[in-house]
């Protein structure tokens, strides 16, 4: 039923988007553009503002320069009368438990998760709506400023249901085609997120302590050693087979994003709290449950951890 009405291009869903960095931003330009309702929660009232007075600003990788408008507002002032088909949490992991205590109180039909690493997903039992999916964001983005958001690299937002009821989320991607802003859907929604996990898990972390591009990591052979090494831990601690599989596309992904700087790093030199615990800290976990030591996820994690100021 869905997929027909899709096609008649008259489905349009009221989605509010938690979190206005450069995903949450990226996220709001391409849903806005599928004619859907956007409303942008912000921390800060100079952000809302300038949104509102501005509109929502993409630089696409052909330096092209596109503007939507989108509804923008702190969401501590936020209240909604209407019901919200979906709510798409785009904070920093460390930052969802906060989120999900206002979510609980408004009338929210379905959320929708794209933290990077794990650790948010110890509190899906204690959130309170019949529908909740997840999102890994495979697309490079950069915030400019309050309105501005740069879309570096076309990449793969792939998403997954954890409990399934309305679709909501399902009709809020359509079924459309879109060659800068690719959907796909995966059936096994924790697979999909250790995959997430295993690239966020070598990257994030070494980009930081090394203080370099991603693409450095396979380009400089010492680094390239130490991206295996933590790979393997990693693989240990995850139990996947098929390691030569996943190794070559981790590499593709440094090769891919060559230029990039990790959000780990970014966090770092902008002494900015990390996600390490919801990456190593995750894995960490899993390895005591497991009974797996792993001295050197364990000291990845203290040299994140010891360069954190905030």
């Amino acid at each position: 039923m869905w997929y027909n009405f899709l096609k008649k291009g008259a489905v349009k869903v009221r989605i509010v988007i938690v979190g206005s960095g450069s995903i949450g931003m990226l996220m709001a330009f391409y849903l806005s553009k599928k004619g859907h309702n956007i409303t942008l929660l912000t921390n800060r009232d100079e952000q809302a503002f300038r949104l509102k007075d501005k509109g929502l600003h993409i630089i696409h990788h052909d330096q092209q320069i596109e503007v939507v408008t989108v509804h923008a507002q702190t969401l501590l002032t936020y209240t909604n009368e209407e019901s919200i088909d979906v709510a798409i949490v785009a904070v920093k992991s460390y930052q969802v438990e906060q989120v999900l205590t206002t979510l609980q109180e408004l009338n929210v039909k379905s959320i929708l998760f794209t933290q990077n690493g794990m650790g948010h997903t110890d509190l899906f039992p204690k959130v309170e709506k019949e529908e909740l999916s997840v999102a890994v964001i495979e697309h490079g983005a950069l915030r400019i400023n309050d309105y501005t958001v740069h879309h570096t690299g076309v990449g793969q937002l792939r998403w997954s249901y954890v409990r399934k009821k309305d679709n909501d989320v399902q009709v809020m991607f359509g079924n459309r085609e879109d060659s800068l802003f690719p959907i796909q859907y995966e059936q096994n929604w924790l697979k999909m997120l250790e995959r997430k996990l295993i690239v966020n898990a070598c990257i994030n972390p070494l980009t930081a302590l090394l203080r370099v591009k991603n693409g450095e990591l396979v380009e400089n052979q010492h680094h390239k050693r130490m991206l295996r090494a933590v790979f393997n831990d990693v693989m240990e601690v995850l139990k996947f087979e098929h390691h030569e599989e996943l190794w070559v596309h981790l590499c593709e992904i440094c090769q891919r994003t060559a230029l990039n700087r990790s959000s780990m790093l970014s966090d770092i030199e902008h002494n900015r709290q990390t996600e390490i615990d919801s990456i190593l800290g995750y894995l960490m976990k899993k390895a005591d449950q497991e009974q797996y030591q792993s001295n050197l996820l364990t000291f990845l994690y203290h040299s994140v951890k010891s360069q954190e100021e905030f």
